[in-house]
């Protein structure tokens, strides 16, 4: 079984403060936006959690897994994550 499913969080950061608090994580880099992810075992899986600042004290997560032993998954997953691209739209 694989996932794939996101959710947008409230955060008291601004940009720069959400990037430098997410350092630590490992990072994919895109159209000059950082977007961290983190991943671990747990039993046959391999599960996820990407973090990328949207806008306005919002950001992105991204939540994923596949079976450990599915490397083809694991690569399809993350060519997808690494391309991670937010359209902003604001209404008035």
């Amino acid at each position: 079984m694989f996932f794939f499913y996101t959710t947008m969080q409230q955060t008291e950061l601004n940009k720069d403060d959400f990037n430098k608090a997410n350092k630590k994580m490992a990072k994919y880099r895109y159209n000059h936006d950082d977007i961290f992810y983190e991943e671990h075992p747990e039993g046959d899986y391999v599960s996820g959690l990407e973090k990328a600042y949207f806008t306005d004290n919002q950001y992105l997560e991204i939540h994923f897994g596949n079976p450990e032993m599915n490397s083809k998954a694991q690569k399809d997953i993350h060519d997808a994550l690494k391309y991670i691209k937010m359209l902003i739209i604001k209404f008035k």
